[in-house]
């Protein structure tokens, strides 16, 4: 089969394919003896009527055109595979001649050229704890720890915010279906409690209960049904305490389970180091994720207009199979922002992902099993899951095993980066480096980051 280059832009090919009628011979003979297998002409016993009557029933054009899409999906197949493509190609026009001879021409679309960035050109800032924010921390999970140990004891007379409850509750449906039945346990009451079970119970004493109705709208998130749903409740009160909190003395430090120390000194001294730890973890997250961004957006892609319509189409579709497309829409002024957003969210991804891809593969960088597993098993506890079963969970979902394989994919990358991109080192400021939400949201993260390290040292 002779192939003719007609053009080339960027990333995308058009080919033309010339399909000789002798190629398509075979395929055409096969048609026939398939049919004449099975068709039952009058005067003939079945699978000896002549080939040529068996040929016009069936069509000379439509074998024509059988034989000719046979023989092109076969070549652009073989196209597909000699190249690296990135969507499924286009047959722009098929002709047929008289003669049977058959000409196609094809678009593919091939993965871009990458161009890397100077990695020196990647500036990264490390943002260093201030001695403000360290200290604060540090109170912080003092506070924590005294709520963590409060004494309990007995209270006659109303719930109110600073207790703790013991209760009871169950929940029913619309039909009267029970649904949820809690077993006795114990809660802190907080200043308007924003769970609506907890600040149900304000105003009840130990052995009374209260019954209400909540309705739920049908745009509430894990809300499936389409419409509004109303659950009914009834809570018991059970026991109330008062809430005494420890004093920040030494017998309060031997008291804590969770972080060594004799002392008050040697406790807050460990909740520094744990804090100072997290926040190094935190830095360092945030750094790698800085020179991933950093290596995206200062990489160049080979790319037409057209392949980035057809992402978003893909984009598009995916979004309306999966009823998104309407929700995402409201947050828009018009549909031609939306639009836009998607089409710039494609245009990034691409970049990460080729640019990872390209400093991945050009220093022979692999992903072993010990590496997947190692992932799954630190990220086990927060899927609430044994690492066993989180392991199970990962290889019966390839998706979810594929965006693991990438997650580490762009880590080791960025581990390799570390020391060719530039980094500056700065205190953290919430006046002058972020903004107040942003430090709040920094702040949080190191948190949760010195909890789950607290965690991994329980569990082993």
């Amino acid at each position: 089969m002779k192939r003719e280059e007609l053009d080339r832009e960027e990333n995308v090919e058009r080919i033309k394919l010339f399909i000789e009628k002798e190629e398509q011979d075979p395929i055409i003979q096969k048609e026939i003896d398939k049919a004449a297998k099975n068709y039952q002409i009058p005067g003939f016993r079945k699978g000896k009527a002549p080939r040529g009557m068996i040929k016009k029933i069936l069509g000379e054009e439509r074998l024509k055109s059988i034989a000719a899409e046979e023989v092109l999906q076969k070549a652009v197949n073989e196209m597909v595979d000699e190249r690296d493509t990135m969507l499924a190609p286009i047959v722009e026009e098929l002709d047929i001649d008289d003669n049977g001879n058959a000409v196609a021409e094809i678009k593919l679309f091939n993965k871009p050229e990458v161009t890397l960035p100077d990695y020196k050109d990647i500036e990264v800032i490390k943002y260093l704890p201030s001695e403000e924010d360290v200290e604060k921390m540090v109170d912080e999970r003092i506070e924590e720890l005294r709520k963590e140990n409060a004494l309990l004891e007995p209270k006659e007379g109303k719930v109110e915010p600073g207790d703790s409850v013991r209760i009871t509750y169950f929940v029913k449906n619309e039909e009267g279906r029970e649904l949820y039945n809690q077993e006795p346990k114990d809660f802190e009451v907080m200043e308007d409690d924003p769970r609506h079970v907890i600040n149900n119970t304000i105003g009840l004493e130990a052995g009374e209960e209260k019954s209400y109705e909540k309705t739920f709208d049908k745009e509430a998130g894990g809300n499936k049904k389409g419409r509004d749903l109303t659950y009914y409740y009834t809570v018991k009160v059970e026991e109330v305490y008062n809430r005494s909190l420890p004093g920040i003395n030494d017998d309060f430090a031997k008291e804590v389970k969770d972080v060594e120390g004799e002392t008050v000194e040697e406790l807050k001294k460990n909740i520094r180091q744990k804090v100072l730890e997290a926040y190094e973890q935190t830095a360092e997250n945030s750094i790698n994720q800085q020179i991933i961004n950093g290596l995206a957006e200062n990489t160049d892609i080979a790319i037409t207009d057209e392949t980035l319509d057809r992402i978003r189409q893909n984009t598009i579709d995916e979004m309306k199979k999966e009823q998104s497309y309407e929700k995402e829409l409201e947050e828009y002024d018009t549909e031609e922002d939306l639009l836009d957003e998607i089409e710039k969210g494609n245009f990034y991804k691409l970049k990460e992902m080729f640019s990872v891809e390209k400093v991945y593969k050009e220093n022979d960088m692999t992903i072993s099993e010990e590496d997947i597993n190692e992932y799954i098993g630190n990220a086990a506890p927060s899927w609430g899951m044994s690492p066993e079963q989180a392991k199970g969970f990962v290889n019966k979902d390839n998706v979810m095993k594929s965006r693991i394989e990438e997650l580490i994919k762009q880590k080791k990358v960025a581990e390799f980066l570390k020391d060719k991109v530039t980094i500056e080192e700065k205190e953290f400021d919430a006046e002058e480096k972020a903004t107040e939400e942003d430090a709040e949201k920094i702040i949080e993260e190191v948190e949760k980051t010195a909890e789950e390290m607290e965690n991994e040292e329980e569990t082993d």
